[in-house]
């Protein structure tokens, strides 16, 4: 499913995108398959670019920051111009689009990563709320989960003081849960009940081209 989403997601992007290039889709291939059990494994065939990841312009595991001036601002320039016309695409659920065709256009689907995430309730959903409350209870079970095992793990023994790591960790999980579920400030945001815009999951330096 979480291959079917981003197919979906690049086919939309590919015929509604104006502002830069998008790359074409050649062929999938699911684990399983005919063709992918022949090559030994599933498959994404995509059009390739050339150039570099901002992380690669980042010689030595340096920072944007570190670069020259011209070139921060070079970058900054084309990512925002990237991220707003992302945001200008907006849908009436929170969820991925799990098919697309230029005549009905995206259905939205539930979150491809939701069962990934651990999430009791993959969508599609409604409210900004209904997303942080689902996003802050799976994130305080996993913290919760991670520190009851680091606990019980004798090779952890500062696990039993609350001011480890890990408790720390599950501490803070626990604070974001309660704002979420308590405060007034995520159920009354202005855009709570949508249209909710396109978002990118993994839009960082690994992944932009210049």
């Amino acid at each position: 499913y979480v291959v079917q989403c981003e197919v979906a997601a690049m086919a939309f992007l590919r015929d509604n995108v104006k502002t830069f290039q998008f790359p074409k889709c050649y062929a999938v291939e699911r684990p399983g398959s005919e063709r992918a059990r022949r090559v030994g494994a599933g498959y994404m065939l995509i059009k390739g670019f050339f150039g570099n990841t901002v992380e690669q312009a980042c010689k030595g595991g340096g920072e944007v920051w570190e670069l020259p001036v011209k070139t921060q601002e070079h970058i900054m320039a084309q990512w925002t111009l990237a991220q707003a016309e992302l945001a200008s695409f907006t849908f009436p659920t929170i969820g991925s689009i799990s098919e697309y065709s230029p005549k009905k256009g995206p259905t939205i689907g539930p979150i491809a990563a939701g069962a990934i995430n651990g999430f009791a309730d993959s969508g599609p959903l409604s409210s900004s709320w209904e997303y942080f409350r689902i996003l802050a209870d799976a994130r305080f079970r996993s913290a919760l989960q991670r520190s009851m095992s680091s606990s019980t793990s004798p090779s952890s023994p500062s696990s039993s003081s609350p001011e480890s790591p890990s408790n720390l960790i599950t501490l803070g999980h626990y604070i974001f849960r309660d704002l979420v579920h308590n405060s007034p400030h995520f159920r009354s945001l202005p855009s709570a009940n949508g249209p909710f815009p396109f978002n990118h999951m993994d839009l960082g330096i690994q992944n932009i081209l210049v």
